[in-house]
């Protein structure tokens, strides 16, 4: 079960902060909520993670301006597969109608970092004492797919 395999990840602090699900249920609730939307990631071996998308401002005629795209995978999907993940959730997302998408990353994490930079999202600010993991603030950097001058 892929909340199994989140809690035994040594890189957890990476990814997941003091607000996120501890379990599948946790995570469903979450979804009650108009401003989340989630899905559960595939891949050819099975399952690759879970993706979700919050905190969306709707226009008037109801499309999402934005929202804050939060992904998780399983340590054996990082890497290469991760860009291939990450661009069809991105993709996903845009055809629902998403103008823009917002990533926070924790500053610590290098490798995602890389990933965003690499997939073409732009870094437009730091976040200080934004994710809490442990009842500790640490740092974000800010990245848009869309460049700061069209935000």
């Amino acid at each position: 079960m892929i909340w199994d395999a989140i809690q035994a990840d040594p890189l957890k602090p990476l990814f997941w902060s003091d607000f996120s699900p501890a379990t599948l249920e946790q995570w469903a609730d979450l979804l009650q909520d108009d401003y989340v939307q989630a899905c559960v990631l595939h891949g050819p071996d099975g399952l690759m993670g879970l993706a979700q998308v919050s905190g969306r401002r709707l226009t008037t005629g109801r499309q999402p301006l934005y929202g804050e795209l939060d992904i998780y995978l399983l340590p054996a999907y990082r890497g290469q597969q991760a860009a291939l993940a990450i661009r069809t959730v991105t993709e996903y997302l845009q055809a629902l109608g998403y103008q823009n998408l917002l990533a926070y990353i924790r500053r610590d994490h290098r490798q995602s970092r890389r990933m965003a930079a690499h997939l073409g999202w732009h870094r437009i600010g730091l976040v200080p004492w934004y994710v809490p993991w442990q009842g500790r603030l640490h740092d974000a950097m800010l990245y848009s797919l869309k460049p700061p001058q069209e935000v």
